[in-house]
This record gives C-alpha cells, structure tokens and sequence, in this order.
C-alpha cells in the first residue's frame, strides 16, 4: 500500500482578479473560493439552463454522491463558515470521485485510489491519499483541482511538500 500526503499552496494573489466584490481589507482565503467554485458550477455556464434554482451542469456532480454522507467525516475544513461547509465537502468530494472515475477508464491501477483525509485550511490544503498501487499521486491531485476550477473562477497552487510512504 502506498500512501502520499500533498501540501498544496494556493496562490491567493494571483486570483485576486477573479474576486473584485472582496474588500480590499478582507484576506482571500479557500472557503471563498471553494464558494466560487460551488456557486458557479450551481449556476452553471448558461444560468437560463436551471431546474428548480440548479443547474443541469451541477447536478452532474451532484449525481455522483454517495447516499451515505460519511465521507464528510474524511474532511478537516477548518477555515470555512459553518453555512457552506457541507456544500464545500460534497462539491471538493463529487469532484474527486469523478476524477477518479474518469482515471480508472484510462489506467486500472487507479481502482484502488482512495481519499484519506482532506484538511483545507484559509492559505493551503493537505491531501492524503492511499492506493495498492504505486501511482502518480501528484499527477491524479492536479487532475483533480483542475475539474474544480471552473469557467469563471481558476485554481492557481503549487505543490509545496509531498510525503511518500510505504505501507
């Protein structure tokens, strides 16, 4: 079994354009951009597109959430206000497992990949993940931000540390 634990810095200057109605005195921090992200895929690209307020566009990764909600408990999301945390989790969580559907269609060594734990905190995310197989981790984690992002608002962060075990 292998495990990698990912620390992602997020470059929060670099989307300060994307943010415009944010007070200049008011720190960006990742629960509005999880937020952003949220509410754009909510809207979808075409808002005239909605069903009863969502998306077509949403409930694609709306559809692919388990009925349990125990996955929630995999989630540290430490800077986010208590009204949108679930909606942030189940956002991050419904991404990562169509990333990872979409990964298992092209490589089968992914079928193991699961998320151990997520901690999202106002500057960085910590990701850990497990897998049987020794796969490209970092290569799977920037898949996975990058269906995040959306059509309005970018995800721009680098890998600071990554930890590889051996289990």
């Amino acid at each position: 079994m292998y495990r990698c634990i990912s620390n992602l810095e997020i470059d929060l200057d670099g989307l300060g354009v994307f943010y415009g109605e944010i007070d200049e005195y008011e720190m960006l921090n990742m629960y509005q951009i999880i937020s952003a992200w949220l509410q754009d895929d909510l809207d979808g690209p075409n808002p005239e597109n909605t069903v009863f307020g969502v998306s077509e566009y949403a409930s694609e990764w709306m559809l692919v959430l388990p009925g349990d909600i125990s996955y929630r408990n995999l989630f540290d999301m430490g800077s986010c206000k208590v009204g949108n945390r679930y909606e942030s989790i189940d956002y991050l969580y419904a991404k990562f497992l169509q990333t990872l559907e979409n990964s298992k269609q092209l490589e089968p060594e992914y079928e193991s990949l699961c998320l151990n734990h997520i901690n999202v905190m106002s500057q960085y995310i910590e990701i850990t993940l497990t897998c049987s197989q020794n796969i490209d981790f970092i290569l799977f984690i920037k898949r996975w931000l990058r269906n995040c992002s959306t059509y309005k608002h970018l995800i721009y962060y680098k890998v600071k540390d990554a930890f590889y075990l051996t289990l």
